[in-house]
């Protein structure tokens, strides 16, 4: 999911296909596919689950900039 982050924030989500990511997770296409059913669940699922404030587990809302 680190590589596809990554790669996101470089090109943007609609210049990265799930292609790119294999490529450069060193992983087969397929393998990737396993996990995730396109890009859109790849990017939810790193994205994580949102609490009512709109933050994140991982970055509460106090921890961001307005």
């Amino acid at each position: 999911m680190n590589t596809a982050t990554r790669l996101f924030r470089e090109f943007g989500y609609y210049d990265v296909s799930m292609d790119d990511i294999a490529e450069m997770a060193g992983v087969t296409v397929p393998t990737v596919y396993a996990h995730f059913a396109d890009a859109a669940a790849l990017l939810i699922e790193r994205a994580g689950p949102r609490e009512p404030d709109g933050s994140t587990k991982s970055s509460p809302a106090r921890w961001r900039t307005r």
